[in-house]
């Protein structure tokens, strides 16, 4: 099989970049798209292993542990080390089953994969790779439409854990999935679950909690616009350390990458995009 550096290269970085937007959903985690297009370039220089002489396989698994370390660090960052481990496991996980699937088409469709040292190499044509592409998107997306459409009823705990010098707190809300809740963060993209101020109250115990009009904001506060039927204003968003979301019915437990935003109005129940489910 001949091949062709720049087809290598291209689709590298189409892949990584899929397999990272993958993972980010795994970890309901939302990435820049510029970030993503960053680590997946990181990544296409990984493939190039497969134009080097034979590894044996302990090297070739060094490689492609380092390689998901370097991706993962680009596009997700470190933070803690939790959450880089989980980083890391999304993605290697995608990829164990992205190599499976390579491999399941490779008995079937001929001289079409190459796989070595690591790297893999598809001899596509683009026109097939965006057909195959949108037509897995489609897929995707309406499995997520109706998966959001089944899965979003009842009520829920969310249990939340925010550090703050010298400790962590945590706090259980009983939230309801809302698909009019679509706040988000202007910076980050990341959805915003919003509760009122009474329900934080551990958290109020240790730290002071912003309102809407305060000029002056604690460590990791900031303000964020948003809009409703009956007006708009500004409402301070924080990121805690953790977010569970625990069906009460079902007992099923989704981990969830998002803000909390403290309304000033009362609340019977915290409310989140049922797409924190997914």
């Amino acid at each position: 099989m001949y091949i062709y550096i720049d087809v290598l290269i291209i689709t590298s970085v189409y892949i990584d970049f899929l397999l990272i937007k993958a993972a980010a959903g795994i970890l309901h985690r939302s990435i820049r798209t510029f970030r993503c297009l960053i680590s997946a370039l990181a990544g296409s220089l990984f493939s190039l292993s497969v134009l080097l002489p034979p590894m044996d396989i302990v090297q070739s698994l060094f490689l492609k542990l380092f390689s998901a370390a370097v991706i993962v660090y680009a596009a997700f960052g470190y933070g803690s080390t939790e959450q880089f481990v989980r980083a890391y496991a999304a993605y290697f996980g995608v990829s164990l089953a992205f190599a499976g699937i390579c491999f399941f088409l490779s008995q079937t469709a001929g001289e079409i994969f190459l796989y070595r040292n690591s790297g893999l190499y598809i001899n596509i044509s683009p026109a097939v790779l965006l057909i195959s592409t949108a037509v897995s998107y489609a897929a995707v997306r309406l499995a997520a439409r109706f998966s959001q459409r089944s899965g979003a009823d009842g009520t829920y705990t969310v249990t939340l854990r925010f550090r703050y010098p010298g400790g962590c707190v945590d706090e259980q809300l009983k939230a309801a999935a809302d698909t009019g809740n679509t706040l988000s963060d202007i910076i980050t993209g990341r959805p915003v679950i919003v509760c009122s101020r009474d329900m934080l109250s551990q958290l109020a115990l240790h730290c002071d909690i912003p309102a809407a009009d305060d000029t002056v904001l604690p460590h990791g506060w900031r303000l964020i616009p948003y809009h409703t039927a009956s007006g708009a204003g500004l409402l301070p968003i924080v990121r805690p350390e953790s977010i569970y979301i625990k069906n009460d019915e079902t007992g099923r437990i989704s981990c969830a990458d998002a803000y909390i935003g403290v309304s000033g109005s009362d609340m019977e129940y915290a409310v989140f995009d049922p797409k924190l489910l997914l």
